[in-house]
């Protein structure tokens, strides 16, 4: 199996190996999969961010 290459966005926090959240300047949360955006939601969307984390957890 290939490695991806574990590359973080300029001011990014990481939560785990390969996934990685940063928080916007228009207010929005991204999370990326190494180098590459997969979810975003705006900081007060929580029942979004519920949904999304339970999905990442699970």
């Amino acid at each position: 199996m290939q490695e991806l290459l574990p590359l973080l966005p300029e001011g990014a926090s990481r939560i785990s190996n390969n996934l990685s959240v940063i928080q916007e300047k228009n207010d929005k949360w991204t999370y990326f999969h190494c180098c590459f955006p997969v979810f975003q939601h705006s900081a007060s969307d929580k029942n979004t961010f519920r949904a999304f984390i339970g999905v990442v957890v699970n």
